[in-house]
């Protein structure tokens, strides 16, 4: 079905060059984008949805508008009412805005990006205390769910919050290392900050729910999969900084 979207929608790209600036709207230009980000970037069919369900809830008052007639003044204040709502999804929703439009640039369909390039994140060197009362936790885990996080950036944060393990060793986890029989999950020693072998490997007991959500993930991935916290491309695991999500 994905397959036949792409196709529709890269006809209809053609179409509207054919036919004039006019014809090329909004919403066949993002459908385009996402086909060929996914490709190029080779998205998991999950995440490439994700993507696409983002751009349909939050830029869906520029679905029918031609691509020619957008500006700035035009979107300024959907990306400020996007940034009210959840200021998270605005930090993914406002580049790719930007990169849609680049795109009908590349296809021809517009002479230039009208929009500002959006700011580059800002990186801080401050120190953030550890969170460790369960409101703040759960507030956390919400904050990700909004954040449209990739799988494997979400399953690290379920992990780390009902494990307390290090960061290095929850995003490299292999499904070799989990008895879901038992709940238990065994870090090899060679993977922890001490590898001292006589200090043998890491058991950590999991909760039931984990278990259960582990469950879910494994029949998910199926039985050749590796990595717990896969990346886009599931045979590496993602960075502890949540790497390889667009």
């Amino acid at each position: 079905a994905s397959a036949g979207m792409h196709l529709t929608s890269e006809k209809r790209v053609r179409k509207a060059k054919r036919a004039g600036l006019a014809a090329a709207t909004f919403d066949v230009v993002a459908a385009s984008w996402v086909a060929h980000k996914a490709r190029a970037s080779e998205w998991t069919p999950a995440h490439r949805d994700q993507v696409a369900a983002s751009i349909g809830n939050h830029l869906s008052k520029l679905h029918s508008l031609p691509v020619s007639s957008i500006t700035a003044p035009i979107t300024s204040p959907i990306i400020d009412a996007v940034k009210r709502r959840a200021p998270q999804m605005a930090a993914k929703v406002e580049p790719r805005l930007h990169s849609i439009l680049d795109h009908a640039v590349r296809r021809g369909l517009i002479d230039r990006n009208p929009l500002p390039r959006p700011p580059p994140s800002k990186r801080s060197n401050r120190h953030f205390p550890a969170v460790v009362d369960l409101p703040g936790i759960g507030a956390i885990l919400r904050a990700a769910d909004a954040g449209e996080c990739f799988r494997g950036v979400r399953r690290a944060h379920l992990l780390l919050a009902f494990t307390a393990q290090r960061v290095s060793e929850v995003v490299n986890a292999e499904w070799s290392e989990f008895d879901l029989t038992v709940g238990l999950w065994t870090i090899p020693r060679a993977r922890m900050k001490k590898k001292d072998a006589q200090r043998g490997p890491n058991d950590v007991p999991l909760p039931p729910g984990v278990v259960a959500q582990l469950k879910e993930w494994r029949r998910a991935d199926g039985a050749k999969s590796r990595y717990v916290m896969p990346a886009l491309k599931p045979e590496r695991a993602i960075t502890p900084e949540g790497g390889e999500e667009f």
